[in-house]
């Protein structure tokens, strides 16, 4: 892994920069037009509320840097499962 990318990664799993973070209003101010929430349900309501006015959207996850087989396989599983509820939406 490069050093830049090594670095950023690091950054963003430090607990006291992304309480940070998510309390700036500077940090929203840039987020907010592209993230629709910090759950699921948040997301898939943003979806709804986007499709009611006839546009499409996509969804993505973010954080999901894996270093271990564990780790992917918890990661399959949050994804099937992310899948099965947006089916049911």
């Amino acid at each position: 892994m490069n050093v830049m990318r090594r670095s950023v990664l690091t950054v963003a799993d430090n607990g006291v920069v992304e309480n940070a973070f998510r309390k700036s209003r500077l940090a929203r101010g840039l987020v907010d037009r592209f993230v629709a929430g910090e759950t699921l349900g948040d997301a898939l309501a943003a979806a709804a509320r986007i499709a009611a006015q006839g546009m499409t959207t996509t969804l993505d996850l973010l954080g999901e840097n894996v270093a271990t087989a564990e780790e992917a396989e918890r990661a399959v599983g949050a994804y099937v499962a992310i899948l099965q509820e947006m089916r049911a939406a």
